[in-house]
């Protein structure tokens, strides 16, 4: 049986167990709940039993409802609130050309009463973007919340000849833009200001060189002063701007990455006070989707993180070790391993060969099937009903042998 590689070339390009964990997540929450085209709507409702509780009935938990147009794009999702009733939280509007156009999203802002919310006394904001393209490419991006009198722009991006980005802006970021009515965490002051990012591309058409610069004047801007609707000309780098970040990217002469080295510079206000690099090397072997990848970073405690891919008799095994960690005993310890087997399943193996050691199993579907938690000795299973057209349309999970948590999913069709 012919394996693919394509999910492989996923994980392997990651340069820590975090990240490596990241595009686990990420691929696997879009393939396994993904369903299969021309649906019309589907209904979801989620029972569970309360957290260490004895009590064996599921309590309804959250119910959704997704919309959808011929073309498989969603037009509205609703969610259910905090007395179960369903609320509409987005819709969505498109081109003739399948473009997003509109995106509206709404929240309810509940009242306090002392440090307590007041469930019967709300109102309901809204978040509104709207796009522009031209000749296909997205140029333009503006946005309104309830707060807002009028539209402003929040992003902007300029092509050349060959429809690559050279130059995007993202603008008035100094803008509240929570409906919800919680306090935003904005972070660092500094990174708040408005950005410039600009693409340079080596011959072969891809990126060679991205660099992005912070408008200070923008940084520390209170939310509640008025957007400043920027002229429709690309914006130049002046004094006010200064380097936040670099990225530089070299290929061979088969066009492949080889090399990508991130640089990070740290400020106070405008005064510079040091920079971090980073490097990713490619190597690679057979097929494009086979890449052996060392990463390491400068400035900081020595870290070296190794992913490759063994194949043998048609079982792919894509590995992350840490080869070095400032410790002797960590050298050539492996932290992720996934194996995909003949059938089509695959096989995640948290430290693996260790008494903390974690396997979880995924179908063919690339649903997760079973957990297996070693150190905790704790088995969790989970069993699915599929319909005609191998959607799944319920979800158990069982923990122990106790059922913890039943998802149910009415699928209408086109």
């Amino acid at each position: 049986m012919k394996l693919s590689l394509s999910f492989f070339s996923l994980l392997i390009s990651s340069c820590c167990l975090a990240q490596f964990g990241e595009e686990l997540d990420t691929f696997f929450s879009q393939e396994k709940d993904k369903v299969n085209q021309s649906i019309k709507e589907i209904k979801i409702k989620e029972f569970i039993r309360p957290y260490n509780s004895l009590d064996t009935v599921l309590y309804l938990n959250s119910t959704e409802k997704h919309i959808f147009n011929r073309e498989s794009q969603i037009l509205k999702f609703y969610q259910s609130d905090r007395n179960d009733s369903l609320f509409l939280k987005e819709e969505r509007n498109y081109n003739s050309t399948g473009q997003i156009i509109r995106l509206t999203e709404y929240a309810k802002e509940y009242k306090f009463i002392g440090d307590s919310l007041d469930l019967n006394s709300y109102k309901i904001n809204s978040r509104i973007e709207k796009y522009d393209y031209k000749n296909g490419l997205r140029v333009s991006a503006y946005r309104k919340t309830s707060r807002d009198k009028d539209f402003y722009i929040f992003q902007r991006t300029f092509y050349d000849k060959k429809k690559k980005a050279i130059q995007s802006e993202f603008l008035n970021t100094h803008k509240r833009i929570e409906i919800d009515g919680l306090m935003e965490c904005r972070g660092d002051p500094l990174w708040n200001g408005d950005r410039i990012v600009i693409n340079t591309y080596a011959k072969n058409g891809e990126v060679k060189k991205q660099k992005t610069y912070i408008d200070t004047t923008t940084s520390f801007l209170s939310n509640e002063q008025n957007a400043k609707i920027k002229p429709n000309v690309k914006l130049k780098i002046n004094s006010d701007h200064i380097l936040m970040t670099q990225d530089d990217y070299i290929y061979n002469n088969s066009k492949q990455l080889i090399k990508k080295i991130d640089t990070r510079f740290r400020y106070y206000k405008s005064n510079k006070l040091d920079k971090k690099e980073s490097s990713t090397q490619f190597t690679y072997w057979g097929t494009k989707e086979s890449k052996l990848t060392y990463t390491f970073s400068k400035n900081e405690q020595y870290e070296v993180f190794k992913n490759y891919i063994v194949i043998e008799k048609d079982t792919i095994t894509s590995s992350l070790k840490r080869v070095d960690y400032g410790n002797p005993e960590m050298v050539n310890e492996i932290l992720v391993q996934v194996k995909q087997q003949p059938d089509g399943k695959f096989i995640i193996y948290e430290y693996p060969n260790s008494k903390y050691e974690i396997i979880s199993t995924f179908d063919k579907h690339k649903n997760i099937i079973e957990i297996k938690d070693l150190y905790e000795k704790e088995i969790t299973r989970i069993d699915y009903v599929y319909d005609n057209r191998q959607n799944w349309i319920k979800k158990t999970v069982i923990g122990n042998d106790t059922i913890n948590r039943v998802i149910t999913r009415k699928i209408t069709y086109w």
